[in-house]
């Protein structure tokens, strides 16, 4: 009976690479939520800052972005974030998958949308660098061919918009 609940137990046992990319994945995204950009930038694929042109530059374009978001009354609400999933492993690293579910408010209405952020480590999972997967398969690929074929990218689903319930 002992060796079977240890058997289940080592079952139920999550990979510590995975709840790394969790946790930094939870991270990005709060960073998102809070309008913390460099923390944001720290999370992100460095291929990523360097299309945005560089550190400074994408610091300042995701600032105005944000601002001009304010402006027109979109205001992120809150993200969850689920348990990494999709492990793979190839001679460039770890690859993985981080869902999460947005939303936010934007003139009386809630918007809810799923998403994936693409997490990348190059350092055996203690560290992950992220992309948002919401720009389709093709696209994340061209970006960073390196992903393995067998990492099968989500479909990007349409958001669910609500009435904003007072």
């Amino acid at each position: 009976m002992f060796i079977h609940a240890l058997a289940f137990a080592s079952l139920l046992a999550v990979d510590p690479r995975l709840e790394a990319a969790e946790t930094q994945g939870r991270a990005s995204a709060e960073a998102t939520v809070k309008g913390d950009f460099g923390k944001l930038l720290d999370l992100t694929h460095p291929k990523i800052v360097k299309l945005m042109g560089g550190r400074e530059a994408a610091l300042k374009r995701l600032k105005k972005e944000f601002d001009g978001s304010e402006a027109m009354g979109l205001t992120f609400e809150s993200c969850k974030v689920e348990p990494a999933t999709d492990l793979h492993q190839t001679k460039d690293g770890l690859f993985c998958l981080v869902p999460l579910t947005l939303k936010m408010k934007i003139q009386g209405k809630i918007l809810t949308k799923k998403s994936s952020l693409l997490g990348i480590s190059t350092d055996e999972g203690k560290n992950w660098k992220f992309v948002d997967a919401t720009n389709g398969e093709q696209n994340v690929r061209k970006l960073l061919p390196e992903i393995p074929e067998s990492l099968k990218i989500p479909k990007t689903e349409k958001p669910v918009i609500e009435d904003d319930k007072p």
